[in-house]
Order: C-alpha cells, then structure tokens, then sequence
C-alpha cells in the first residue's frame, strides 16, 4: 500500500494481506446475514468485527475500501464517526446526529422515555447492511448502549444485538478515551448504567464477544512511519507507555531551546502547534494573528436554504469550517475539506495565505503557498446534507479553511501532520494524549516538542486490561505485559530517565520539564528534579535548562534551600539569580514576556568554557571567570 495518509484517496486494489482478508470475512458476513434476515430468520452470529492497531496502520484506508466494496457488492453501509473531522473524511455523519444523541446528557431518564421523541432517521437506516463504528474509543458505555437500543427499536429485533446488522469497530483503545458525566441512565434491555467509563464496560460489548464471537483484528504495518523505524520504535512504546531511556532521550532531543518564532522553518511555514486545550489553542492563534501585519479580511459562507434552516448547525459542525473567520495576508491556514487530492490538496494541507480572489466586495478564493513553494486555490466548497432519493436537504458553501499556527490534540486525531510542534508537559490531562499527538507526524526531523514531562505519558489501566483480554500474544500486548526493565533498557525510576552522556554529546545541552517530578521517595521527602540533576550535571560540567509552571514556589523553594543563593537574590521574580565571583550585569542582560496562559521560568545552567557559545538567542552574555552561573527569565511560549 502506497496510500499512507488519512486524507488521500485509496488504491483499493493495493490492500495488505491482512487487509483483504478483514474486507473479504466483514463481506462474506453481510451477504450472510442479508440472506438470513431475508429469508425471515436470525442474524447470524459472527457478524462483529474490530479493527485496531496503532496510529497509521491504515486503519481509514481499510474503511474506505471497505465502503466501496460494499457498495459494489450492492450493499448500504453508514459510518458513524465519534468526531465530526474523521466523519467527513469517511463521508459518514457523528454518532451523536446518527443516534440522536444529546450531547451532554447530564440527567436519569428513561430509554423508552428517550425513543418516543428521538427514533433514527429512515434515510439512514432503512436498508442498512453495515455499522462502521469510527474512533470507537472515545465511546461512552453510554454511547454504545444507545447505539444498541436504538437499532434493537428501530428494526424491531429487540434481542439481537444492534438490531440484527453487522457492525465494525474501527479505532485504538490505546488512543483517545471518552469524556462522559457520572450520569446514572436507564436502559431497557441492559439495566441501569452509569454514565462513565470506555464502550467495554457495557453489556452490549460483552454480548459482542461473548455470544457473537467479536473477530479481532490489529492491523501491524505502520505506514505512516515507514520512512523512519526509529521513530515507529519509540511511538510503540509511548503508545504502551513503556518509557525506556533511550526513548526519552529521543524526546529530549527534540526540544527546541530557541524561540519557535525565531527558528528559520523551510519555506516559512513554522510546524502546526498541538496543545491540550482550546484556550491555549485559540490564544496561540489569536496571539499570532494579532501580531501579523496587514489588513483584516472577513471569509462569510453561503447558505442554502438558509441558515437556520433544520440540520443547518449539524452541516456546520461535521465541516469543521467556521461560518465566519477573518484571514490575513501571511495567515498559517490548513485546508479543512478534501478539496483537489490529486494535487494533495486534502484535510490537512497547510500554507500560507498569498492574496485572495475578489468578486465585488465578497472573497471567492483564497491563494496559499504550500511548503513546496508552490501556489494553489482554495475556492469554496460545498458540505451538504443529502436528501433520501437524490439531491441536497441543505448546503452550507465556505472556503474551507482555519488558522493553523495550533490546534488541540484531540482535533487532530485522524490527520498526518508533516511538521508538528507540541506542548507535551503539563497542558497534556488525558491518557494516551501524547501518544496521540507524537503519531499525527511521520519522522524525528518533523517533530519539535516545547517541553517534555515523562509523568504525564500514560495509558489506562482498564484499557490494557481490554486489550490483553482481546489481543494476547500480540505485539502491542507484549510491550504492555514488560512492566520490569527489558535487559536493563526499562527505566525504573524517573533519574533513570536521563541519559545524561547521550544528551550532552548530542546537543550539547538537556532539556527536562516539571512542576516537581518526584525522583525518590525513598529518602522521605520529595527531591526536585532539580535537587537531583543539577548537582550530577555541575559535577560533569555540563548545562540544562528546566521548566516550572508553578515558578514562585519553585524559585522560593530552592533559594531557601540553596546557601549559594540565599542573599544574592536580586528580585525572585523578574531578576537574576546567581551564584560565584560574577557580578549580574556581567552575565546577562534577561528579555522576558508573560504569557496570559502559561508561565515557565527557565533555569540555564552552563559551564564557563561553553557559555557564550550555546546561550539563549534572547540574553546577551560576557565571559564568565570559570564559575558556574545561573539565571532566570519568563518565557512566552504562545
């Protein structure tokens, strides 16, 4: 298979092995099983299928396909995506739409209460073959318990699981989980529920494997990396959270020690930022947007009929294209909407704002110079709602683009990324949210990492559990069962975590980051990171740099336990800390900004020998008398 992207077309007659005989076994179950329910019998049993494996296994390749062959098989299929990106992307619809879901339901009610005002849509599910259950992961029991009762209601097969169809799980337990309300709900045929935890905590899913013989699939060759084994490697054991030393000196080495804006990106397109949230995402953007130049020119999309129009906000929602935006000349955009693949001009695409095409007063394209230094147009795109029979219940026309200096991790499940820059400290909440965001690029050279902490590189015990249950004796469940060091490769505390010989010799200098990451509690009290590295790299002449989100305890902490310093404070907050025969205005002149969303103090230690070569590009720096130095600045990191 050549096709390795998520948003690129599909060469179907270029499946893997494994692929073909998961397309071949889902076919031979839907022809089966339209017979039989033709003929007025059961379902038949083997008509569950999951399909899983790690970010770029090809995953949607196989979905794709899979529509397709279906469809030639003269068979209906649907795919309901738990994001509205990946569903655009497979010409699905949300889960929440297809089902009726609310989005947050907050209260106990009824299911029966639920289906009198809430039944699925005929046009959807009339003729339905085939489930495709996208991102399944991020499914709720909740979810996947409405999923159920929902087809048991509408096909009148009350004690069939979904209603009698084949259904297709397609995701990774090891990527993204739900976020749901501690809700109890009550089901008709399931009982009482609460509504918390993954899709295999509800009775629908053990009906799944254990009365329908749910048929496991982990898909093993990774395309997306094909071009980087190295970096396949190390995504593998993130994804398992086998942390090893070697992999945390590659992430190491990944840190960008100079100012994001500063660094010359090829063709001028800095990487695409991942945060954890959306107010780190949306005033990065605005930060950057604010900062550019030029004048401000509105994007207005076209409704029809209108646009409050029934299914209208759902259309908007599934493009993921804002019904106004403003862009500038020089704005970092990325195309929202397959709109030339040939080109490769797909979701994803990333460039840079040229000029715009005018018809009157109203924009009707949009020119970018995408990294190859080649110009395209963006012209508007059509998103619709189809009408059962032919033609549109409703279209929603914009020129589908969105700023693209950040954007969270969760929006960017499902996307290959070619140059990616990420927050993987302490904006990261989730489990398996850096695996995530380490997966959507493709090699070392195009991942840049603003800050690293190791203890937030987890996944849930819950979902290894699942998956030993599912896959035993599978790759991933190998990595997941080594929880004691591998031929003394596994890290077992965190110092263990630095290999200080690698980093130095490789860059020169190391780049760790914690609020306090805790070394050994052995010793009873907590050490720092600080109060264990410093002192080995001072005694090997070496520097590193640290972060500290919470900066005033930090700072407080260390002066106070620090001789060397205590008294030689010159303002804790803003000023220079520093220690020997050196006097502040001799060593460095501190440049610092706040940043409304994130502060860090940057600590640098250097020995003398190395200082003036490999400082900060921000501080100015004479020649020292030998002695260690130590300074302190803000950084702004938006």
């Amino acid at each position: 298979m050549t096709a390795t992207n998520d948003n690129h077309e599909v060469d179907y007659d270029h499946l893997s092995a494994q692929q073909t005989e998961i397309a071949e076994r889902v076919l031979a179950a839907a022809r089966n099983n339209k017979k039989s329910l033709a003929a007025g019998g059961r379902a038949v049993d083997e008509r569950v299928f999951l399909v899983t494996g790690c970010a770029g296994t090809g995953k949607s390749t196989l979905l794709r396909a899979l529509q397709t062959k279906i469809e030639q098989a003269r068979l209906n299929s649907l795919v309901g995506s738990a994001f509205g990106l990946s569903a655009v992307q497979s010409k699905g619809l949300t889960i929440h739409h297809l089902f009726r879901l609310e989005i947050n339901p907050a209260y106990a009610v009824s299911v029966e209460t639920r289906a009198l005002t809430a039944e699925l849509e005929p046009k959807y599910f009339a003729n339905l073959d085939v489930l495709f259950l996208e991102e399944f992961s991020t499914c709720s029991n909740y979810m996947l318990s409405m999923i159920d009762e929902r087809m048991r209601n509408f096909f009148k097969r009350p004690n069939e699981v979904f209603g009698g169809r084949v259904v297709v799980f397609i995701g990774d337990l090891l990527q993204l989980s739900p976020v749901t309300p501690n809700t109890p709900v009550q089901f008709k045929y399931q009982g009482v529920h609460r509504n918390v935890g993954f899709c295999f905590d509800s009775q629908t899913w053990e009906t799944c494997v254990d009365d329908h013989k749910m048929a496991v699939y982990e898909l093993e060759v990774n395309y997306r990396q094909s071009g980087d084994n190295d970096y396949a490697k190390h995504l593998n054991n993130i994804r398992c959270a086998r942390l090893t030393r070697e992999t945390c000196s590659k992430l190491l080495s990944r840190v960008l020690l100079v100012d994001p804006e500063q660094f010359p990106w090829p063709g001028g397109v800095a990487p695409t930022s991942l945060f954890g949230t959306l107010s780190q995402v949306a005033h990065a953007n605005k930060c950057r947007f604010d900062k550019l130049p030029g004048e401000v020119v509105a994007i207005e999309a076209k409704f029809w009929p209108r646009e409050d129009a029934a299914g209208m906000r759902e259309l908007i929602k599934r493009s993921n294209v804002e019904p106004r935006y403003e862009l500038k000349i020089g704005c970092q955009v990325m195309v929202r909407a397959n709109v030339a693949v040939a080109d490769n001009i797909c979701n994803g695409t990333r460039g840079v704002v040229t000029r715009f095409e005018m018809e009157g007063n109203r924009v009707s394209g949009v020119w970018i110079c995408l990294p190859c230094g080649s110009e395209r147009l963006i012209s508007p795109h059509v998103f619709s709602t189809p009408a059962k029979g032919g033609g549109d219940l409703a279209r929603f026309i914009q020129i589908p683009l969105c700023l693209a200096w950040s954007m969270t991790i969760h929006k960017s499940q499902g996307l290959t990324i070619p140059w990616l820059l990420v927050d993987i400290g302490n904006t990261c909440f989730a489990d398996s949210q850096i695996y995530v965001a380490l997966s959507r690029t493709t090699c070392w050279d195009a991942l840049f990492l603003r800050n690293v902490d190791f203890k937030r590189i987890t996944v849930n015990e819950a979902v290894v559990s699942e998956l030993l249950r599912l896959l035993p004796g599978s790759s991933t469940a190998r990595l997941l069962n080594e929880a004691s060091p591998l031929d003394g490769d596994t890290c077992s505390s965190w110092e263990d975590m630095y290999d200080f010989d690698q980093l130095v010799s490789e860059r020169g200098a190391a780049a760790f980051t914690s609020s306090r990451q805790i070394i050994d509690r052995k010793r009873g009290r907590e050490e720092t990171v600080f109060e264990v590295v410093v002192p080995r790299l001072k005694k090997l002449g070496y520097g590193c740099f640290f972060t500290f989100p919470n900066s005033k305890n930090i700072l407080g902490a260390i002066v106070k336990s620090d001789p060397l310093l205590a008294g030689v404070v010159d303002d804790p907050l803003t000023g220079l800390v520093w220690s020997g025969e050196c006097r502040p205005g001799e060593i460095i002149d501190v440049s610092f900004e706040r940043s409304p969303f994130l502060r860090s103090f940057v600590f640098f230690f250097e020995a003398a020998a190395a200082l003036a070569a490999s400082s900060s590009p921000t501080t100015k720096v004479a020649k020292t008398t030998g002695k260690i130095c130590l300074f302190l600045m803000f950084v702004c990191v938006c």
